[in-house]
């Protein structure tokens, strides 16, 4: 055609007529193209709406069969998402929306969470929810880790396993504890703050896994210092916005209207959802942030109750969304190592949570045994870390595996929870009265020394000064050290100046080392007074040998836990997970000889928090 018309153009002695045929030939053939671009999007639109509309009938669908059986709506939710996903009926098969779906649903619970549970009372929980949180991590990922290695499977896959099984769900376990009337329970705000800890633990684990796939070993102090300067400036935000935001929204909604709460929330959820997204963090954690800005406002509960109806809604998707991703046929081909993982998780957190809440945060029998329930069923960066385990050669379906252990885990946790008293009372009949004695003895002990460093005392509020003191230096340690080598990257020194250079750098290092060190022995000092005030102030031998065992034991505890991480890093073979093992050993051996030293220890309760009388010590009193 275009050959046509050149003919004609060069031998036509009329170009006007031959301009206007050109011309009405490319605008037809425009309009074509138009017209089919057009109908494509109609289309395309039309797809999404059809499944939008699938969801909301599916939605209804799931929450009247979880009506009928008298279960939460997630449990419905769940099962019918996993009947209607492309691996099963196929009715649902839009990926793209699924995972939308997915993303929308995330970010919206996380910013009612940030509502109702706010940064500053999680902050309050302090060290306590932060040791929970390492030990829950550490032993969760230890435990999948060396399952999937007994089951035959390489360190990359039992890595990918170990830490997808090492995060709860914090939408899940909140929607069904609102469901079952139990999100009033004294144990939740430790346990919301050990969840929104993992949450960062996430953050770094696909930043690891990211690392790793894009230049391996050496990449991942890069990754870890991408993220660092991420979370910097998005807690500078944070707290920038604390300050001023609230003022803003009192004029905005005296100028404007109430109406505009509607906005202003999602408003400031998707904008701090975007910040973290560019700053390579979860969308959701910068929702929760957004949600915690707005707690402090004095109108938070008119903003929850205006959120809240379009959080549910998109939730709703959420759970159908996950649903849609399992596999029937890889649970057939892996049913049997899918089945050892779910057992294996379960035993595990009674060890990672049951037990270390019991030790740590004085979790009596069935508070220990219901936060062992509710932190049942993974989460979200769960299913983030399997998906990442597809760039791998695994060898093993982890996101069908994931999307299983949900499920499941979600439906034992519904059918569980309540019945926490019960569970606890069948289990204390069986427990050995020596190992529950220690176990007290140690819990007091620990509980104790919290509750101390809680009242406002001499020591305690010494303590709580040494200890910023120590993490502004350690904070300085490690953002010097940055920009420090961002620094010396860019001048790019060579031959002697390079020598010197590198000299600087590592004295400055030290130095700050060194008062890391000092600050420490001051904070041990301290711990070690606060733990002897407990018992009047005797003994100050047997408490400091005491803190020494037991530092020494959750040191090595915590090393072993993780060190299967260096067997992926290397690519070495799974059979050196014995030396993690024998790590972990020392560490109970050594921990165990602070037990002994326990069984002599008998608190004054004139020193604890039962008085607001604190002794004091001597100025003779030196280490």
């Amino acid at each position: 055609m275009l050959d046509y018309y050149i003919f004609c153009f060069t031998s036509s002695k009329d170009n006007k007529k031959l301009y206007i045929l050109v011309a009405s030939s490319v605008f037809g053939y425009t309009k074509q193209y138009i017209g089919i671009i057009l109908r494509g999007v109609v289309c395309l639109i039309e797809d999404k709406l059809i499944t939008v509309g699938l969801l909301f009938l599916f939605a209804i669908v799931g929450g009247l069969i979880s009506s009928r059986f008298r279960q939460p709506v997630v449990l419905g939710l769940l099962i019918v998402g996993t009947i209607i996903g492309p691996n099963a009926l196929n009715i649902v098969h839009d990926k793209e929306m699924i995972d939308l779906m997915i993303e929308f649903g995330a970010i919206l619970f996380l910013f009612v969470v940030g509502l109702e549970f706010s940064l500053n009372k999680l902050l309050k929980t302090g060290v306590k929810s932060l040791i929970v949180t390492l030990f829950k991590v550490g032993i969760m990922f230890f435990t999948g880790f060396t399952t999937v290695v007994l089951l035959g499977f390489g360190v990359v896959t039992a890595a990918f396993v170990g830490v997808a099984m090492s995060f709860s769900s914090t939408m899940i376990i909140l929607n069904i504890l609102k469901q079952k009337g139990l999100v009033k329970r004294g144990e939740l705000p430790i346990l919301i703050a050990v969840l929104v800890l993992e949450d960062i633990f996430g953050v770094v684990a696909l930043t690891f896994f990211a690392a790793m796939k894009e230049s391996g070993a050496a990449g991942i102090l890069g990754g870890i210092e991408h993220l660092i300067l991420s979370l910097t400036a998005l807690i500078i935000v944070y707290v920038i916005l604390s300050k001023f935001a609230e003022r803003i929204v009192i004029w905005l909604t005296k100028n404007a209207g109430e109406e505009l709460i509607v906005f202003i929330s999602l408003g400031l959820c998707a904008g701090f959802a975007y910040l973290a997204f560019l700053l390579g963090l979860s969308p959701s954690a910068g929702a929760f942030l957004a949600g915690s800005v707005v707690s402090s406002f004095r109108q938070s509960k008119e903003f929850e109750h205006a959120v809240k109806p379009h959080s549910f809604m998109f939730t709703s998707f959420f759970f159908i969304a996950m649903g849609t991703m399992i596999n029937v046929s890889a649970i057939v081909e892996h049913w049997f190592a899918i089945l050892m993982l779910l057992i294996a998780t379960v035993v595990g957190l009674f060890f990672a949570v049951g037990l270390i809440t019991r030790l740590l945060a004085n979790f009596k029998g069935e508070s220990a045994v219901f936060s062992t329930l509710a932190m049942l069923p993974p989460g979200s960066f769960s299913l983030l870390v399997a998906r990442e385990s597809l760039k791998f050669d695994v060898g093993f379906d982890v996101v069908t595996m994931i999307s299983v252990s949900i499920i499941f885990m979600s439906i034992l946790m519904a059918f569980t929870v309540k019945s926490s008293g019960t569970f606890y009372d069948y289990f204390a009949t069986k427990k050995n009265s020596k190992m529950k004695s220690a176990i007290n003895s140690f819990s007091n002990y620990i509980s104790s020394f919290f509750d101390e460093v809680e009242l406002e005392s001499t020591y305690s509020n010494k303590l709580k000064r040494k200890v910023a003191k120590l993490a502004k230096i350690v904070l300085g340690f490690i953002y010097i050290g940055i920009i420090l080598a961002r620094v010396i990257s860019w001048i790019a020194p060579t031959g002697t100046l390079s020598y010197i250079v590198y000299s600087i750098y590592v004295a400055i290092m030290l130095v700050i080392l060194y008062y890391i060190s000092k600050a420490s022995k001051d904070v041990n000092t301290l711990v070690i007074k606060i733990l002897a005030n407990l018992e009047g102030g005797i003994n100050l031998k047997r408490t400091k040998s005491l803190i020494k065992y037991m530092m020494r034991g959750f040191s090595l505890i915590l090393v072993g836990l993780f060190s299967p991480l260096v067997l992926y890093i290397i690519n070495a073979s799974p059979y050196y997970i014995g030396i993690s093992a024998a790590l972990i050993l020392l560490g109970v051996f050594m921990f165990s000889r602070s037990w002994k030293l326990l069984k002599n220890v008998s608190l004054d309760y004139k020193y604890t928090i039962h008085s607001y009388k604190k002794a004091e010590f001597k100025s003779s009193d030196r280490y």
